[in-house]
């Protein structure tokens, strides 16, 4: 029998996926996001260009800003928003004479796109307006932390207004892909001279060891490993949701994996520990027991081998591990740390409403915790502006969810729960990664 077509339904907030009612059934075809039209040639010459530029001349880096520029005028704030998630994962080579181009990037394409698209007026707007003008209050010197601040924020609350999920999965797919190139770069390139005078020498694992901490293309292996656990759990949800094939989800996977554990990062065995906990519960919710009891197997089996192995990754973290006969042994000093700005920032009302400015100095070593760096620099008010533009953006990014298949609490918010949970350990207030994994985890939320 011959079938009628009647016309074409679209769902709502998805552009991707088309509903044809046919004659006694309902069939729903999906096109694939792999489809969408997306200028990959300009970002990829830029970041052809930015890898070679330690190597060749830093001049490379200007043409890189100005293919950058161009494609922000060009094609606006839905192709820079991956644009971003790629070039975050070469902010430290993006510089010239040692001035990251990536927060001024960042300030002239939210500048741009608010003078030149619908941008609404509403609380968030208000919120970042007001935030600039306390940053600017506590501005005691340089403009570069300002700078890097508000241009963030800024540009995470523009982007996030032209977010839907089919671009929310091409951000996450880019950052995917562009993290594992680079890092693969980072490690090929690792003792050369060109990449240790910009990223600085590797520090041992610990104390008198031989292994070095991989930092990937940044100066701190825990901002590195930040981004892995990112990635992590940011491919478990794509996989969850469909998104990314077998092959390509245990490919990335191991190699996120691998990487992070060449860090020594005791907190990145935490997190991932935490990732895949989640993930198979996740699994157990959409009643999957055959993967996840190959899942578990597979990962003993590994676990037992590295562990019989010397000298590897997983066996030294376990060492850091054991070997720790202290609380401040067992946090690599972040307790002490913590006790240190923690006494600083109650010293009075004063430094703890408002902090000792942008621009202080820390006390010897960053908190390693960024709501401690937040209070420490800008104080509680600061935190305050800080956590209400967080919810803010979970708002916008919630009220787009409307078209987007339904999932559990769990599934929907983990990675930016995971964020949340990074940050304890982690500091990055000036660091354009932390900004970049709160837009990655938001994204998310779309899938």
């Amino acid at each position: 029998m011959k079938m009628q077509r009647l016309p074409l339904q679209r769902w709502p907030g998805d552009n991707m996926t088309r509903t044809f009612l046919l004659k006694n059934r309902c069939a729903v075809y999906t096109d694939t996001v792999d489809n969408a039209t997306f200028p990959w040639p300009g970002i990829a010459a830029a970041m052809v260009f930015i890898l070679a530029s330690i190597f060749i001349s830093p001049y490379l880096n200007i043409l890189a800003l100005l293919i950058c520029t161009i494609r922000i005028i060009h094609y606006g704030s839905t192709t820079f928003s991956t644009d971003y998630c790629i070039l975050v994962t070469t902010s430290l080579l993006f510089q010239w004479n040692g001035a990251i181009f990536l927060p001024y990037l960042c300030l002239f394409a939210a500048l741009w796109f608010i003078g030149t698209e619908k941008i609404r007026i509403d609380m968030l707007a208000l919120l970042l307006v007001l935030q600039f003008t306390y940053f600017l209050v506590r501005m005691n010197g340089g403009y570069k932390n300002l700078v890097l601040c508000f241009s963030q924020l800024l540009l995470l609350g523009v982007i996030l207004h032209g977010l839907n999920r089919q671009t929310a999965i091409i951000s996450i797919k880019a950052f995917l892909a562009a993290l594992l190139v680079t890092s693969l770069y980072a490690f090929i390139f690792r003792n050369t001279a060109q990449l240790t005078a910009i990223r600085g020498r590797e520090v041992p694992a610990y104390w008198m060891s031989s292994q070095l901490r991989f930092t990937g293309l940044f100066r701190d292996p825990n901002y590195y490993m930040s981004l892995l656990v990112a990635a992590l759990a940011l491919l478990l949800a794509m996989r969850l949701r469909g998104e990314l094939g077998r092959v390509v989800f245990l490919v990335m996977g191991s190699c996120f994996t691998v990487f992070g554990l060449l860090t020594y990062s005791k907190t990145f065995l935490l997190l991932i520990v935490l990732v895949y906990i989640v993930y198979i519960l996740l699994l157990l919710g959409k009643k999957r027991y055959l993967p996840v009891f190959v899942i578990v197997v597979i990962t003993v089996f590994y676990i037992w081998i590295a562990l019989q192995t010397e000298d590897s990754p997983l066996q030294i973290i376990v060492h850091r591990f054991t070997t720790a006969t202290t609380l401040d042994d067992l946090t690599t000093g972040r307790t002490e740390l913590h006790i240190r700005y923690w006494k600083a920032i109650t010293q009075n009302v004063f430094s703890f409403l408002f902090g000792y400015g942008l621009d202080a100095g820390y006390l010897g070593l960053s908190p390693h915790n960024l709501y401690l760096e937040i209070i420490y620099h800008i104080g509680a008010f600061g935190l305050l502006f800080f956590l209400s533009e967080i919810l803010g953006f979970v708002r916008l990014t919630g009220a787009k969810m409307s078209g987007v298949q339904k999932h559990s609490i769990l599934m929907t918010y983990y990675p930016l729960l995971l964020m949340g949970i990074l940050f304890f350990s982690l500091a990055g207030v000036f660091s354009t990664s932390t900004y970049a994994m709160i837009f990655l985890a938001l994204a998310s939320m779309l899938i």
